[in-house]
Formats: C-alpha cells, sequence, structure tokens
C-alpha cells in the first residue's frame, strides 16, 4: 500500500473536488491509500497550522458528502507531476485517510509476513479508477472460494500531514480473522477497508470484528470495544466506518446472522442503545442528519433505507425498494433530499 499527498503550485490551482483531503491556503494536499508501490518519502512545505475548516475528520470529508468547500486540489497528476510526498505503507486496506490538524490517520492490516507485497508497479490511472481490474474470478459472479484468513497485525498509524514522516503506530490486536475473503477483489482490499473518526481529542479506529479502539491523538488507548464476530455475504468481508455526532459513535453491524445498529457513549464505548435490522450483509456508512431539531442517522440497506432516531434509536422513517448488496452511503443536500445509489442489478 502506498499512501501520497498530492499538491500544486499557485499557477495550477483549479477547483475541483476530492474526497480524500483537507486542503490548505498554499499548497493543496490529499491523500490516497493505493496498492502496491514503493516509493521514498519526500517533503514539502505547507502552512504551520490548518483551521478547524481544513479538517477531514471522517469517511467522505467534514459534511459526509466528499466535498471540501475550502479545497483546491490539483486535478491532474502522475508519478513526477503535483506529488508532495509518497510512503510505503505496510499490509493493506481501503481505509480512507482522515486528517486533523498537523496529522493524518490511516488504518491497515498487516499479514504475518510483515508487509504486503510492494514489488508490484504501482497501479495506472485506468486501474485505480475501475477501467481495468484483475483477479475477479472470471468476471462479475465468479468469485471463486474463500481465501483461507492469516494472522494479522490490525494496526493505526499517524503521519505528519507536511511531510509523511510516521509520528505513531498502534497494534489494535494480532489475530487471525475469523473468516477468509472471497476471490473478488480479496488480493486488494484486505482487512481494514472502514476509515476512522475523529473529533480532535480522541481518534476511534474501527475494525469490525475486530474491534473499536479510541486512543487519544497522541496514541494513547483510552477504550476499547469488542462486538463480536460477523458473517458477511460469499466471505466479500466488512467495509463500513463509524459516524459520529456529538458524544454519540453509531455501528451499522449488517451481515448474515442477526443485524443491529448501535449507539456508543464516545468517551466510555459504553452501549447507550442497539436495535435489530431485519438485513443481510451490506457496507454502508451511516449519514448523520440535522432536520426540524431532530438528529437522524440514515443508514441504506438491500431491505430499505432507514432513518433512526439519534438519541433512542427508534425508528423515524424507512423506504424500500433497492436492489441487493447496499454499499453507498446516504448524502443529503439542503437537509430534504436524499440520494441512495445502488448496483444496476443484484449479483
Amino acid at each position: 500500500m502506498l499512501l501520497l499527498a498530492l499538491g500544486c503550485s499557485q499557477e495550477e490551482q483549479s477547483v475541483s473536488v476530492n474526497e480524500t483531503s483537507a486542503v490548505s491556503p498554499t499548497v493543496e494536499t490529499s491523500a490516497a491509500a493505493i496498492e502496491n508501490g514503493s516509493i521514498a518519502p519526500g517533503s514539502s512545505s505547507t502552512p504551520s497550522s490548518v483551521g478547524a475548516d481544513m479538517n477531514w475528520p471522517q469517511w467522505r470529508g467534514p459534511s459526509g458528502n466528499g466535498v471540501a468547500l475550502a479545497g483546491n486540489p490539483p486535478i491532474e497528476w502522475s508519478e513526477e507531476k503535483n506529488v508532495v510526498w509518497k510512503i510505503p505503507v505496510p499490509g493493506r486496506g481501503h481505509s480512507t485517510p482522515i486528517i486533523w490538524g498537523e496529522q493524518l490517520f490511516l488504518l491497515t492490516a498487516v499479514p504475518e509476513n510483515g508487509t504486503a507485497d510492494v514489488s508490484i508497479p504501482l497501479l495506472n490511472s485506468k486501474q485505480v479508477f475501475g477501467q481495468q481490474r484483475s483477479g475477479r474470478g472470471g468476471g462479475r459472479g465468479g468469485f471463486g472460494a474463500p481465501i483461507e484468513a492469516k494472522e494479522h497485525d490490525f494496526v493505526t498509524i499517524s503521519y505528519d500531514r507536511t511531510t509523511g514522516e510516521e509520528l505513531w503506530r498502534r497494534s489494535a490486536r494480532k489475530e487471525t480473522p475469523h473468516e477468509g475473503m472471497s476471490g473478488m477483489g480479496s488480493s486488494e482490499h484486505g482487512y481494514a477497508s472502514g476509515s476512522p473518526v475523529t473529533d480532535g481529542t480522541h481518534l476511534y479506529s474501527y475494525f469490525g470484528s475486530r474491534g473499536l479502539y479510541c486512543y487519544g491523538m497522541d496514541g494513547e488507548l483510552v477504550w476499547e470495544k469488542d462486538l463480536g464476530d460477523m458473517k458477511t455475504r460469499n466471505a466479500f468481508g466488512e467495509g463500513a466506518s463509524p459516524a459520529l455526532a456529538g458524544d454519540v459513535l453509531v455501528i451499522v453491524w449488517d451481515e448474515e446472522g442477526d443485524s443491529f445498529i448501535y449507539a456508543l457513549d464516545k468517551n466510555s464505548g459504553e452501549i447507550l442503545w442497539k436495535k435489530p435490522r431485519n438485513e443481510r450483509s451490506s457496507w454502508s456508512t451511516p449519514s448523520i442528519i440535522e432536520f426540524e431539531d431532530q438528529t437522524q442517522v440514515v443508514v441504506n440497506g438491500t431491505e430499505a433505507v432507514r432513518s433512526y432516531d439519534l438519541k433512542s434509536g427508534d425508528l423515524i422513517w424507512e423506504c424500500s425498494g433497492q436492489t441487493a448488496n447496499a454499499i453507498p452511503s446516504p448524502v443529503h443536500q439542503d437537509l430534504s433530499l436524499i440520494h441512495i445509489s445502488e448496483p444496476t442489478r443484484p449479483y
């Protein structure tokens, strides 16, 4: 896995939206986790302090919609152009990097042999953006048998946003996952697909069946919570990220067994409420929406999109009609419109 920070000069700046960037007024930076590469670290200069509106604290950014309102990242980049720094990251994962102040945080799962194979050439842009894929087991539907799991180290890493220097690394646990992964993309995504979330005081690292961990910004463990083992459809793996609203962390636990949605106290890890969900495996991250003095937790699903009251967990509304394999997260606009996208056909 490779971590990159992208930037552009004043002359090259142009307006764009980047789902993994928290940008500064002079050198625009973003972080992207890309499989299979190894390039020596570089360095660059950015402002010594970053305003609160420049943070990227969770999956899809501060508003949960992928929009960086203050952003102006480069729209073109390559091995040589607009790359501020690049560093190899041990292990594999599709965790989105998040940023708070001068720290960048990333989750990864490191297999027992130490690191993922970094000898494979860096993916080109067509491969990155899905125009060229491999390892699909003969196309859609040809998933093959699950690949046997081996021991992994589940790790949170903090990097300096300006230089890419590693600040600290914490191992949540070392264990062999209870479930292997199907051949569909298993060589790509690994066991760290959920993204962390932060409020600027604590960092919450979520590894699904490997637990939820609360750290101080200095990497000191505050609390941890184990919610059990999830069984996913066709051993596709786990991928939903936690959502944070005020003092409440929300976790969606949709699986082939009994599915639930949890609300936990962010300061202690105590479960505030737990509600059953009539759902199978899904990978959607909850969206937090304020509407008419009520905080709603909106969650996609195969059976229905549902809205829960953040305080009580009570169901507010639901809307059915989705197809199988609910993956996209809801996105709201003007507090009244929710976009839910789905595959054009079920698997």
